[in-house]
């Protein structure tokens, strides 16, 4: 093995190039348990700040794009009423209280997730991943890039609803330079 390692050192060195190696960080975001959003309480607001995350911070300064983005968890709808569920996000810390206002202020990332009356269904990564907006993974990937600090909203797309997240993640898949 330790010849090897030689070779190829050698074999970068004799042409004047480097080896760049490049990987992906998953960076998971657990938000509140469980997450309620209702007609009455129509918007659950998010404040993201990817710092705390160890492993962010530790390949920030080598990060190229945004692999994937998932939400993952066990969705419940507590009503006798269909309801879409959505997520959108602000580059900036905001404060939007409506729905409409979160539609007019934030990029859609995510959704809809269909529920129909009283279901339950467990969110899984690639049913996740095939809801996320590509528009809106463009803009979330130039904020991870700067500061990773960013605004989360789930709502719910009908007149009346009341839905339930338990264990609910935000899950980022970076590509770096490692």
């Amino acid at each position: 093995m330790r010849n090897w390692r030689l070779l190829v050192a050698a074999a970068a060195l004799a042409g004047g190039g480097c080896i760049l190696a490049s990987g992906q960080i998953l960076v998971s975001f657990g938000l509140e348990n469980p997450l309620t959003v209702t007609n009455v309480t129509p918007v659950n607001r998010e404040s993201i700040d990817l710092g705390t995350n160890s492993d962010y911070v530790e390949h920030k300064d080598n990060l190229e794009s945004l692999a994937d983005v998932a939400l993952l968890g066990q969705i419940t709808n507590n009503s006798a009423s269909p309801v879409n569920v959505e997520v959108y996000f602000s580059a900036t810390p905001t404060s939007f209280p409506t729905p409409d206002e979160v539609r007019a202020g934030a990029k859609k990332l995510w959704g809809p997730f269909p529920l129909a009356a009283n279901e339950t269904k467990i969110i899984r990564w690639d049913e996740s991943a095939a809801l996320i907006d590509d528009a809106a993974r463009d803009a979330l990937t130039a904020e991870v890039k700067a500061d990773g600090v960013f605004t989360l909203y789930i709502i719910g797309t009908t007149g009346t609803f009341s839905f339930t997240v338990d264990n609910p993640v935000l899950v980022l898949v970076l590509d770096a330079r490692v």
